[in-house]
């Protein structure tokens, strides 16, 4: 037992014998493994043994060490992979880990900070990166596709916190296909109030013109009419309740799930406009609409509500909210396309549009 172990050591300690401790973990190691788990208290001073001075002319001890920590560094590496194992075990494995040089390729790592995985073992994965050599953030824009939104704010944080970390971030970036409306909008904000040349330059070759080819499209020529008509107040209203109260709120009314339509009053008539026929041009992070597989074959879309250790929770139109356990989750992606459907304005008219136009921007 651990601690039958202690003592042994304790009382090996006080004679300061490397040599017999040596044995005394090896002895650990070898029968819990035998049993099950390898025991983390003899693995972890066998680690730190191997450095002892006194050791080091001695090669089959030496031998025995490396031998007995390479079986323990597998056995770990498949424990923190293993979702049958125990978040407390797989944590100790990954602590474990960690005092060795840690491989921006290795599996336990970059699986580590998927959503599948339980709450404190991707903030412990997540902390391996934020601390550890630069080159390991590499892992964040590798898994994009699968992070949450909180994840997602950590990388930004990570990438934006020195020179060396946010330009190998961006180069990363250059490296996939991707548009500018899909990097998060506090890292584009962030980016361009940056005061650096070689930001700028980036920013310019990735950066779309103004001028977007939405504004400039039959489709905005089409609805253009809808800007410049009066509308009326009573007919906007009755076509937000039927077509956006399910999703976003105004002035208190209608359901949080999208954004506030009060920020529309910012945007103005023409950009607001061009969000409802492009409602996937540009997302708010806050917003990404995720894909969950569960393993009995059933899938689920909607936007994260919340994240707890051992749950993640949906919101869909109306409100509704629906939690899953991790352990049932098979997967998790963020999905490209906004919550809000395309073509919502189908079987509208310029007036149509008109009013509602004039509801929201007008109403008190």
């Amino acid at each position: 037992t651990t601690l039958n172990w202690w003592r042994d050591w304790a009382s090996v300690a006080e004679r300061q014998d490397p040599l017999e401790l040596v044995q005394i973990c090896l002895t650990a190691t070898e029968k819990k493994n035998e049993r099950g788990p390898i025991d983390w208290l003899a693995s972890e001073k066998l680690a730190a043994l191997r450095k002892n001075p006194s050791l080091k002319n001695n090669p089959g001890i030496q031998q025995a060490i490396e031998k007995s920590i390479e079986s323990n560094f597998q056995a770990a590496q498949s424990m923190a992979l293993d979702r049958q194992t125990g978040a407390e075990d797989r944590i100790r494995a990954i602590q474990y880990l960690r005092q060795f040089p840690v491989n921006p390729q290795a599996e336990w790592l970059q699986k580590g900070l998927l959503a599948v995985q339980p709450e404190k073992v991707r903030a412990l994965v997540a902390d391996i990166i934020d601390t550890g050599a630069d080159q390991l953030g590499g892992i964040y824009l590798k898994s994009w596709e699968e992070l949450t939104p909180q994840l997602r704010q950590r990388a930004v944080n990570y990438w934006l916190s020195n020179t060396d970390r946010l330009r190998s971030a961006l180069d990363g970036w250059a490296e996939r296909e991707f548009s500018w409306t899909e990097l998060p909008r506090d890292f584009r904000s962030a980016l361009e109030n940056r005061d650096a040349p070689w930001v700028e330059q980036w920013i310019q070759q990735y950066k779309p013109e103004t001028t977007t080819e939405a504004s400039a499209s039959e489709e905005m020529k089409f609805w253009a009419e809808a800007l410049n008509k009066t509308g009326s107040l009573a007919s906007g209203k009755k076509l937000y309740e039927e077509r956006c109260a399910s999703c976003h709120q105004l002035r208190g009314a209608g359901k949080a799930v999208g954004p506030d339509l009060e920020a529309a009053l910012a945007m103005g008539k023409s950009a607001f406009l061009n969000a409802i026929l492009n409602p996937s041009q540009e997302i708010d992070s806050r917003y990404t609409l995720y894909q969950i597989n569960l393993k009995n074959g059933q899938t689920a879309q909607g936007v994260i509500h919340q994240e707890t250790g051992n749950k993640i929770t949906l919101k869909f139109p109306y409100a509704i909210i629906q939690d899953f356990d991790r352990d049932e989750i098979k997967s998790l992606k963020a999905l490209p396309q906004s919550l809000m459907p395309e073509n919502l304005e189908e079987d509208w008219s310029p007036q149509e549009m008109s009013d509602l136009l004039e509801y929201i921007f007008q109403a008190d």
